[in-house]
């Protein structure tokens, strides 16, 4: 039984069956992360959607470890799709994002959505990052947040915090 309280008046129980919740929380499957990559290696991404990616050990370190836009270079983050899933949000949309703020080393100049095999239930984010040169910035993750819908209008959602190490 369930107490519930809806507006004036003494509360109400019933059942978990008599309440009907929105489509939107009909199915709980979220996206599950495989792996992050960028130049010539790649780490896993555990079940908590954290890895780590040491990139001052890549063929590009030199590139990704400076700082400033021009020094740009691509993070692919490979992901699976819940079963059912047909649809992704895009960056206009902002359903899809990576997180930017005043406390990250790293920033994005963009990202986009590639190999996205539905049938196969796979997917990748590749974003295109640099390191900042912001004093105040102590996190050293790039973390992206992955929404799409199923075939009957569910929606779903799951967050990759990708830690980038530099020397």
């Amino acid at each position: 039984m369930v107490t519930l309280y809806e507006g004036r008046g003494p509360a109400q129980r019933r059942t978990l069956s008599d309440i009907l919740l929105p489509r939107v929380f009909a199915q709980t499957a979220k996206v599950l992360f495989s792996t992050a990559a960028m130049c010539n290696i790649s780490a896993p991404i555990d079940a908590n959607g954290t890895g780590t990616l040491n990139i001052g050990s890549s063929s590009c370190a030199a590139t990704a470890c400076a700082t400033g836009p021009g020094n740009a270079f691509n993070v692919t983050i490979n992901f699976n799709l819940p079963k059912g899933a047909d649809g992704l949000f895009s960056r206009a949309d902002g359903r899809s994002f990576v997180a930017d703020n005043e406390t990250r080393q790293f920033s994005d100049v963009g990202w986009d959505f590639a190999n996205v095999d539905y049938a196969a239930g796979r997917a990748q984010m590749v974003v295109r990052a640099y390191r900042t040169a912001r004093p105040e910035a102590t996190n050293d993750s790039l973390s992206a947040t992955i929404t799409g819908t199923f075939k009957d209008g569910g929606a779903f959602t799951g967050t990759a915090h990708v830690k980038l190490t530099c020397p």
